[in-house]
């Protein structure tokens, strides 16, 4: 993870990792896994922080929902995709 501490109170972070899960144990399916995220911090005093994230996610197999087929009856065939996108938005009460 690269962190970049901004004179204006906030900071902008990266990550990028990489998960080989060989037997499914940890995700429940078989697959190489790769993400990469983005993150904007912004705290306009020391009791309050604001965070914007983005986050990319692939996979190597179909593991990620496109629409209501992947929860028909279709073996996870249909409706799946082998990457999705994250966004969020948080405030941060610090007490």
């Amino acid at each position: 993870m690269v962190t970049i501490k901004s004179p204006i109170r906030g900071r902008s972070s990266v990550r990028v990792e990489y998960f080989d899960d060989k037997d499914g144990y940890r995700t429940g399916v078989i697959q190489k896994w790769k993400e990469g995220t983005a993150t904007l911090r912004y705290m306009p005093n020391m009791n309050f922080e604001v965070r914007a994230e983005g986050r990319y996610d692939r996979s190597d197999g179909n593991n990620f929902v496109n629409d209501a087929l992947a929860f028909a009856a279709s073996e996870g065939k249909l409706g799946t995709k082998n990457s999705g996108w994250s966004l969020g938005l948080e405030g941060i009460a610090k007490f």
